[in-house]
């Protein structure tokens, strides 16, 4: 047994147990059989379910001593595996509840309870492993916060319960990823070995050649003289620029209603897509959150990075931001963010953007040949302020 035992009602068996005691006295002043034979199996009914349950309760046990983490997307479905142990020479019966986190459902359960019951039994000296289907219904860090096992005697005279008020059981939720450029065959341009301050990602003043068109490509990037000769549309190849880093910058408002939560959600979708873009080209990231984290710092800055374990932590960190947090002033945030900045960098903004448009901290930003860019809910990339054209529309 490795959870709190809780006993059940034993109003049953301590009535049997009274009256087949009672029983017993009579018979021995009337000497009567039936008296006998009644208080015997009186006695029994009343003493056999708490022997019973003594010995199943402690030798079953639920084996949570090894964390079991899931990684999904959000409308992704998996399986929470549970096993129980028996070492008891007698078969356990009884039933199972699962209460846990609303960012998923289990197969079976009623929406508005996020908890199931299930029957369980598991046979004497062995152990049984079940698998509960579930299907994930919102971005975030999921739990299983309680789970229950009743055990009953056979003939369900008496119950005892285990809790386990801390299961192993998690479940990681990414943001569903959305194209931030329309759809998923347009990519952004990977940023190459040369610094050009007037172009966030390549050096439209040194072209070195062409290709065939592909659907998506600007008509500012045809070459128009190339086109002619060949007779099909030609596109530019051209310089590409510094490998500048890029810092996800997500600004959660004071008492945000829910039309700004839906958005913040598509956003974060949009920005997940971007942190993958950034992964599988090398680039340099990082995600900065306006949420008080343990420790002496003001706001969340995950280090720089662009390996798979750096994109996952990222992830993660998209997975876990809850608008209920400790939240840091949007502005206060912006100053923190100054501090660390040293080299050019590419800002995307998401969240409760508008507390900080007229901060003039951005537009020194700038100056400096920062370039800053906020996330729309429908995916697109724009400039935060005015001076540039869109990534994508």
């Amino acid at each position: 047994m490795n959870g709190k035992l809780v006993q059940g009602s034993a109003l049953l068996v301590n009535c049997l147990t009274t009256l087949g005691t009672l029983l017993f006295i009579l018979y021995l002043i009337m000497g009567s059989t039936f008296l006998f034979l009644t208080g015997c199996m009186m006695l029994v009914l009343g003493l056999y379910p708490r022997i019973y349950l003594r010995m199943v309760s402690q030798s079953f046990s639920f084996n949570n001593h090894e964390n079991d983490k899931m990684v999904l997307t959000n409308g992704d479905t998996g399986e929470l595996s549970l096993t129980f142990i028996n070492r008891s020479a007698l078969p356990m019966i009884g039933s199972c509840e699962v209460e846990h986190d609303p960012y998923f459902r289990l197969v079976g359960e009623n929406p508005s309870e996020n908890r199931l019951i299930f029957p369980l039994s598991v046979q004497k000296r062995q152990s049984a492993t079940l698998t509960l289907p579930f299907e994930t219904v919102g971005r975030g860090i999921g739990r299983v916060t309680k789970l229950t096992v009743s055990l009953n005697d056979p003939l369900k005279l008496l119950s005892c319960r285990l809790r386990y008020e801390y299961v192993r059981k998690t479940v990681v939720i990414y943001p569903r990823k959305k194209p931030v450029m329309g759809n998923d065959g347009q990519q952004l341009v990977k940023e190459g070995p040369h610094s050009h301050p007037s172009s966030l990602f390549v050096d439209r003043s040194l072209p070195i050649g062409t290709r065939d068109y592909v659907q998506g490509d600007s008509l500012k990037d045809i070459h128009w003289k190339a086109t002619a000769r060949k007779g099909d549309l030609q596109t530019k190849l051209v310089e590409k620029t510094i490998g500048m880093t890029w810092s996800f910058v997500i600004l959660l408002g004071p008492n945000m209603p829910k039309h700004e939560i839906a958005s913040l959600e598509e956003q974060l979708s949009a920005l997940a897509r971007l942190a993958e873009l950034a992964h599988k080209r090398d680039i340099d990231f990082n995600l900065i959150v306006n949420t008080k984290p343990m420790g002496r710092s003001l706001i969340i800055q995950t280090p720089f990075g662009s390996d798979r374990s750096h994109y996952f932590r990222v992830m993660e960190r998209l997975a876990a931001i809850q608008v209920n947090f400790l939240r840091i002033d949007p502005k206060l945030t912006i100053r923190e963010i100054t501090r660390g900045l040293r080299e050019p960098r590419v800002l995307f903004f998401a969240g409760s953007v508008k507390e900080v448009l007229d901060d003039p901290l951005l537009l020194n930003w700038q100056r400096k040949g920062l370039h800053l860019y906020k996330i729309e809910e429908s995916g697109s990339v724009v400039p935060l302020q005015k001076g540039g054209e869109a990534i994508a529309k």
